[in-house]
Formats: structure tokens, sequence, C-alpha cells
């Protein structure tokens, strides 16, 4: 499959007329620096979209042959992978399982914080979940963040989605120049370009729950990036999460990734034995 960058936004048009079955598309979410994703219908049912405008074509096949294996409640299901071709420009899709419901950021400005200490524990292990179906399948996400945690319609499972930059460990960490990410919801070691493993995104882990229990960032300031690499978290949970929750915060937002628990299972067991 080639891939190449595209220099100009992907419309709608451009979506509709050059995936054969693709219908009522439309954007949603923000526009990546490396995908672009659409709610759209396909064969009869409602997708996302995602169309992947930065790849490594040697790394992608290892990498959709991964997302194809995930099989979690947490995990949107890849349905097909297709090629957007328009002119120079040949573009990998990824066709997935659309989760109708909110974002965790939404989920938390209307309805309000996880004060509750099962409900906290519950959205954690949900993600936990998610994480261990990927990292299970030697995928990294590199993008765990309150918009890429949806809170499934009438049931409030939470499901970790936007794989598009999800990246194969060929060994045991990747290292790339730029590496996507988002402001402020990045660990440490992506923020200054050195390799990434898993613990990367247990590192996101600890900032999206702080970010759910409290509403705020753990390293608020001026340059959330610059505090995150040299700062120390300020975790500001309630007393009435208790000890054990600040505890799994610090733990999870260690600097060095060898700070951090060494896997998500080990993350599980312990929010498993919390009370």
């Amino acid at each position: 499959m080639v891939s190449r960058r595209s220099r100009r936004e992907i419309s709608v048009q451009t979506l509709e007329r050059c995936l054969s079955g693709v219908t009522c598309a439309r954007p949603v979410g923000q526009r990546g620096g490396s995908k672009r994703t659409f709610r759209a219908t396909w064969r009869g049912q409602v997708v996302a979209v995602q169309v992947l405008e930065q790849t490594q074509p040697d790394r992608l096949e290892r990498e959709i042959l991964a997302l194809r294996a995930i099989d979690s409640p947490h995990v949107p299901r890849l349905l097909d992978v297709l090629e957007l071709r328009d002119g120079k420009d040949v573009l990998p899709v990824l066709i997935c399982e659309f989760i109708e419901g909110c974002t965790l950021d939404d989920r938390v400005s209307r309805q309000g914080l996880y004060t509750d200490r099962d409900a906290l524990r519950a959205l954690a292990l949900d993600i936990a979940h998610g994480l261990r179906a990927i990292h299970n399948n030697n995928l990294v996400h590199r993008d765990i963040k309150p918009n890429n945690i949806i809170i499934r319609e009438g049931v409030g499972q939470a499901v970790v989605v936007d794989l598009g930059i999800a990246k194969h460990l060929d060994k045991t960490t990747i290292t790339l120049l730029n590496q996507p990410q988002t402001h402020g919801w990045a660990a440490p070691e992506q923020i200054v370009n050195q390799r990434v493993g898993k613990r990367a995104d247990l590192f996101c882990l600890g900032l999206v729950l702080h970010y759910a229990a409290t509403g705020i960032h753990p390293f608020l300031g001026a340059d959330t990036n610059h505090n995150i690499v040299h700062g120390v978290p300020n975790i500001a949970l309630e007393a009435s999460h208790g000890a054990a929750w600040r505890d799994l915060l610090e733990w999870l937002l260690g600097k060095q990734p060898y700070e951090r628990p060494r896997s998500i299972d080990v993350v599980i067991r312990h929010m498993e034995g919390m009370t």
C-alpha cells in the first residue's frame, strides 16, 4: 500500500467520490497532523472513516495486521482498509466501528467530575482494558487524551478511539522525529522525541484520570509541555478519592518510563485491588 502526505485537506466530496460505498460523510473531531476522521455510512452501517495522511509504508502492513487482531469492547473494531486515490495522492483509509456517545471531555463538561471512587474506578478499568487490548497486539496508541475516550451512549462504557496514529513496536520501543501528539497530552519522552514504548500510554492514562476526577490538568502552567518534562505534577484529588488513587496517579505520572508500572496488566491488577 502506497502512502504519501496529502498537501490539501481531504473534503467530504473527495471522500465520497474516491471511496466506493462511502456516503453521508461529515468530519468529526479536530483535524490532526497525521489523519482526518469522518462519520459516514458504508455498506449500510455507520462507521468512522480515518484517512491517514502521514504513514510509514514499511510499517503500515504490520500496524494494520495488529489492528485487525484487536478484539475488545473498549476499542473500535477495524472493519476494512481501503485506498483513497485522488490524483497523485494515494492514502490508506481505515474503516472502523463508529462509537455512538460523547467524548470524556464532553462528559465531564456536561455531567460533572468523577468524584465517586467507584465511578472513577469503572472508567479507569474500561480505559485500561482498551489499552491492554492495544498493547497485547504490540501497538502503542500514543495519543491518549479526553477527546480520544468515548463514553458509549446509554451504557456509560469507555472506549479508546482514534487508532490512526497507533504504531507497531518492532522490538520494544519506537523513535520518530516530530512524533504525532497533542500539546499537553503526551509523555515526557514523546515531547523530547526520545524512544517511546507502552509506558508512554500509561503516563497519558494518568493525565486523563486526573482530569476526569478533578477537571484540571496536573501540569497546568504557561507551557504545559514544558511542565510535563521539567515540572512536578500537582495531584489535586479530593480527600474522598482516598490515598490509593493519589498513589496510583503519582506512579503513572513518573517522569521516566522505568518509574511507572511495567505494564498495563500491573495497573489493572492494582486497580482491581483498590477499594
